[in-house]
């Protein structure tokens, strides 16, 4: 006789097992149902399933970055920056008229 056993969705974010808040819903609509509760989810994605028995596991990762924003490019700089070190010239600086210069001041 074949015996037949329901599959079990089980949730894991961190060391936490969450229960399966209905069949109906996606694996993505369970993280932004539990993101209610752990808001650190709402960038989260989810891995699996991955069987074990009658159990599929699903894996809430929570995204790596920096809060608030995605990370900035890298700073380009100008030869005339590189030369000085690297330093941006402030705009408060006073700058040299093309006569100053010329005479040595």
């Amino acid at each position: 006789m074949i015996e037949v056993k329901q599959i079990v969705r089980i949730f894991k974010y961190q060391q936490l097992e969450l229960a399966d808040p209905g069949r109906e819903l996606s694996p993505e609509q369970v993280v932004e149902f539990y993101s209610g509760v752990y808001p650190e989810l709402v960038k989260a994605t989810v891995e699996g399933p991955e069987l074990q028995g009658t159990r599929e596991i699903y894996r809430m990762e929570r995204a790596v970055g920096r809060k608030g924003c995605e990370k900035s490019p890298p700073r380009l700089i100008t030869i005339k920056e590189l030369a000085r070190g690297g330093k941006k010239r402030h705009n408060n600086v006073r700058r040299r008229k093309r006569s100053d210069a010329h005479s040595g001041f």
